[in-house]
């Protein structure tokens, strides 16, 4: 069963994917008792497309996110019009078609769901969009004038909330010709596809690492912070998912300032909203975590939880954890939806979009339309206790990393040499290394840690229910 696809909210109006059930209804004008339509609405255009949507289901198979969406106005919650897509994108580009009823029709509607279906394209990596009208629909040649009208000054107007990732690739659906090759690099041209680059990005000692982070830029987009999630679960559900995301702030972010833990607990939410993870706590924590290679927080899977958690940091995560889950913003880190420590300099690193730092943590959204707020609108799904909380089977996350050593083409004498060890028996880390995406302390690191750790309880914290 496909996911469900989230709305599509604008200042004015709400696209909501149509199903087959209600283009049933749409089709026969037999509103059920809980739509709300416009007096003319649906008008003999939405017939039509709808019907077209219907067949192609019908045949083809769930068309959605590039299906059919009913145009809501929010200001009065009625159906007004609908827009969508011709069927499938074929090579990068894919057709809209929209219409509204009379009565909503000369307000602007129509462009300002026509952009809102854009950012759906453009989320998709689509580079091409079409839509035709005739030569006598004057209206509907206004529209798609003002909805292809995406330079820098229209889409700051029309999408505040968008940042400059956005921006940029929504200018690429400008149909005028541009010069500056979309503002790639001067040898984007003369790029040799055939050899792959040398980006030994894993190569790093930490302190390049820490000057490659440094130099990233730090997105200026000013985008608002996520709205405020609030548990919506009882009983050992609920549980769950406060111990979930205890453990998330406690083993990635125990030792960092309040406002890192706080950030990481974030985190966590801004996934379970994004429409590209899972839709509970525990599914977002633990997602891949049986993979060798897979998990997307690595305390998951590198053998962390096998340390029995310390007072009072615990506790703090815990207190943090729930205050999360009740309505408590980090609002520093905005649509964040990832991290990594200042010392290391990931594979995505270069592509997502730096927000800020915060303690040892730097945190990231997606590029363009995919990270802006609006993305964060997905629904919580519960089912907490069917997520798995293991981990992969021991050893699988070494073998893993022996055999992408040896299948990886040597880049330098340095990845050469680690080729050579992936085999030889484990030697105790040395402090400062990077251990199963973790640093391990120095020695003075150790004792200031030991020296602010209260003396044992008698009982030892439990971590599970």
């Amino acid at each position: 069963m496909a996911d469900a696809v989230t709305d599509i909210r604008t200042p004015r109006l709400q696209l909501h994917a149509v199903d087959v059930a209600e283009g049933e209804r749409i089709v026969a004008r037999r509103p059920a008792p809980a739509d709300s339509w416009a007096d003319d609405f649906p008008f003999e255009g939405d017939v039509g497309a709808v019907g077209a949507f219907l067949r192609a289901t019908a045949r083809l198979g769930e068309q959605q996110p590039f299906g059919y969406y009913r145009i809501t106005r929010r200001s009065d919650g009625r159906a007004v019009g609908g827009i969508g897509f011709k069927g499938q994108p074929d090579g990068g580009c894919v057709e809209i078609g929209y219409g509204l009823a009379p009565s909503a029709r000369g307000h602007g509607y129509a462009a300002e769901a026509v952009i809102a279906l854009l950012t759906v394209a453009a989320g998709h990596g689509l580079a091409k969009v079409i839509a035709d009208t005739t030569v006598d629909n004057v209206a509907s040649q206004r529209t798609l004038v003002a909805a292809g009208r995406l330079n820098a000054a229209g889409l700051t107007r029309l999408e505040r909330g968008m940042g400059q990732g956005a921006v940029a690739l929504a200018v690429r659906f400008d149909p005028a010709p541009h010069a500056d090759a979309w503002g790639r690099p001067a040898a984007w041209a003369s790029l040799d596809l055939a050899r792959p680059p040398s980006l030994p990005w894993g190569e790093l000692s930490q302190a390049d690492a820490a000057v490659v982070n440094a130099a990233l830029p730090v997105d200026d987009a000013g985008l608002a912070p996520a709205q405020p999630f609030h548990l919506r679960a009882a009983g050992a559900e609920r549980d769950r998912a406060i111990l979930c995301m205890t453990q998330a702030v406690y083993y990635e972010a125990g030792l960092e300032p309040l406002e890192g833990e706080q950030a990481v607990a974030q985190t966590v939410i801004n996934r379970m909203r994004h429409p590209d993870f899972p839709k509970s706590v525990c599914g977002v924590v633990y997602q891949g975590s049986q993979l060798p290679t897979g998990c997307q927080f690595s305390f998951t899977c590198d053998g962390s939880l096998a340390r029995t958690p310390m007072e009072p940091y615990w506790s703090r995560a815990k207190a943090v954890a729930e205050a999360a889950l009740d309505g408590f913003v980090a609002k520093a880190i905005g649509p964040a939806v990832s991290y990594h420590a200042d010392y290391v300099f990931p594979r995505w690193g270069s592509w997502m979009v730096k927000i800020v730092q915060l303690g040892a943590h730097i945190f990231y959204r997606f590029p363009g339309p995919a990270g802006s707020p609006q993305m964060l609108g997905g629904l919580y799904a519960g089912h907490e206790l069917e997520v798995a909380m293991t981990g992969p089977p021991p050893g699988a996350s070494l073998a893993a990393l022996a055999a992408s050593l040896d299948a990886a083409p040597p880049l330098t004498a340095l990845s050469a040499a680690r080729q050579a060890s992936a085999a030889a028996p484990m030697l105790p880390p040395t402090p400062g290394q990077i251990v199963g995406g973790r640093r391990i302390p120095t020695r003075d690191e150790i004792a200031r840690i030991n020296a602010q750790l209260p003396p044992l309880a008698d009982d030892p914290v439990a971590t599970a229910s």
